[in-house]
């Protein structure tokens, strides 16, 4: 998946979605019909929609205004391989990764769109969650 550069609040958006598409295809990639994977795959399924109906609803008036300070080749999730082992150690990584983003859009979102800034740290708190149940499967 093609990650954009993240240069207005829009891309923060856009990256955002991509994260959990991405996330989420390696869920059911890499999983090896492992529950946990499996779960995992439809919760960021679940919440990619969830990011798309808040973009339609409430995204049109800051789409473009300008951002800085969040590299988003920080948190770019690592290729998973396909032994399950590996895979659930790299996946719980990718989740840890996933978890700083939404915590510095956080940080962003709350001087820009009231209300996102408490949806992204959910998600942060999520992604925690979900590499500590990866970790400990």
């Amino acid at each position: 998946m093609e990650f954009p550069e993240i240069t207005s609040f829009g891309t923060v958006m856009e990256y955002a979605l991509t994260l959990e598409a991405d996330l989420g295809s390696a869920f059911q990639a890499c999983g090896g019909g492992h529950v946990l994977a499996l779960d995992a795959a439809r919760k960021h399924e679940k919440r990619r929609l969830q990011l798309e109906r808040l973009r339609r609803e409430r995204l049109n008036e800051v789409v473009l205004q300008s951002v800085s300070g969040i590299d988003g080749l920080a948190f770019l999730p690592d290729p998973v391989p396909a032994e399950a082992g590996d895979a659930l150690a790299r996946l719980a990584a990718n989740e840890d990764k996933a978890a700083a983003f939404y915590e510095c859009a956080a940080g962003i979102a709350g001087n820009v769109l009231g209300g996102m800034d408490r949806t992204f740290r959910k998600m942060a708190s999520e992604n925690r969650c979900f590499a500590a149940e990866l970790r400990n499967a």
